[in-house]
């Protein structure tokens, strides 16, 4: 069976070139005789608009499905719930009419805690472009609020790698499936950018950072416990000691004693690969460089500097790091940043 949604991006995201890149796409179809001069001429001209658009850093929007096979392993109960009984809205750009509800309402829940970043951190990473995508999803039924989420797509070594943010599903909502569906939106958004760099088949990733669950807050085994049920996998955090830049303000790292990176436990989905208990260490780190590239893009370079990112705490390439569940004890190698 196939369940599908359209989606319809922001409508800020359209411009002339992409209705010239749809409107050529669908005359290369018509005109696709072998070595039809027309044929030809439609192939140059479509291959021309991706480049124009690679160049200009534009993240390609197309309308896409969201279907069942997109789904995590576990997420069999989302197969009950048709994605269609909701309007679905891809958000990348402040000026969308729906990015101030998404925000406000991500914000009630994460700001508060100092989990979100303000709508000035958030305005600059919907205009990074070019080797990033970052995209809200407001999910609705009859106008009323039933889902949220943001992330980011990075393009990095021939791969899209997802950096999960922050998701919210209404109470109502909740154990009906509706997550399910919401866990798998970011791969379209690393299909769109794949499709930007011309590489539609290139490997996707989607990766969280989740805190070690030392007992003192309840939702932390919670979220664990979900993406674990979900198919999501841990990356050894025995073998990679990851950390995330200082998130406070500039002026409160420069009166302190300078940033304080934080430990964190990376879980991911290698979409197609989620079966495979081991993953070379090539490949977390290219993870962590896509993490530390986004990251890297909006906070200064002395943030970034810390010895507590470097690379070199990376396992090698070679290195046989094991995909473990994501609610498994652990605890984080630098104790004095985890008291």
């Amino acid at each position: 069976s196939r369940i599908s949604i359209r989606f319809y991006p922001a409508a800020t995201a359209f411009s002339p070139s992409i209705a010239a890149f749809g409107l050529i796409a669908k005359l290369l179809l018509q005109t696709r005789t072998e070595h039809s001069p027309q044929y030809l001429r439609n192939l140059r001209n479509l291959r021309n608009l991706r480049a124009k658009r690679r160049r200009s850093g534009l993240c390609f929007c197309a309308v896409k499905e969201l279907t069942i096979d997109l789904l995590a392993p576990g997420d069999g109960r989302s197969a009950t719930l048709s994605p269609s009984e909701f309007i679905w809205k891809r958000i990348r750009s402040v000026d969308d009419p729906a990015f101030d509800r998404a925000y406000d309402i991500l914000w009630a829940e994460f700001g508060v805690k100092h989990e979100m970043e303000t709508r000035e951190v958030i305005a600059e990473r919907f205009r990074l472009g070019g080797r990033f995508c970052y995209e809200m999803v407001l999910v609705e039924k009859d106008g009323v609020f039933c889902a949220a989420r943001d992330h980011t797509a990075v393009w990095m070594d021939g791969a899209v790698v997802v950096h999960l943010s922050h998701v919210l599903v209404a109470l109502e909502q909740r154990r009906t499936g509706l997550a399910g569906w919401l866990r798998a939106a970011p791969i379209l958004t690393a299909r769109d950018l794949a499709a930007h760099w011309d590489a539609p088949d290139a490997d996707i990733t989607l990766v969280g950072e989740m805190e070690y669950d030392d007992g003192s807050d309840p939702r932390r085994s919670i979220r664990l416990a979900a993406y674990e049920k979900a198919g999501y996998r841990k990356i050894d955090p025995r073998i990679l000691d990851f950390h995330q830049p200082d998130f406070r303000a500039v002026a409160e790292i420069d009166a302190s004693s300078g940033s304080v990176p934080l430990p964190f436990q990376l879980v991911a989905r290698r979409i197609g690969r989620e079966s495979e208990d081991f993953v070379d260490g090539a490949e977390v780190r290219q993870i962590v460089s896509a993490l530390y590239a986004l990251y890297g893009a909006q906070f200064r370079a002395q943030e970034m500097q810390h010895p507590l990112l470097e690379m070199e705490r990376c396992p090698a390439p070679g290195t046989r790091v094991e995909l473990v569940p994501p609610t498994r004890a652990d605890k984080c190698r630098t104790p004095i940043f985890c008291e």
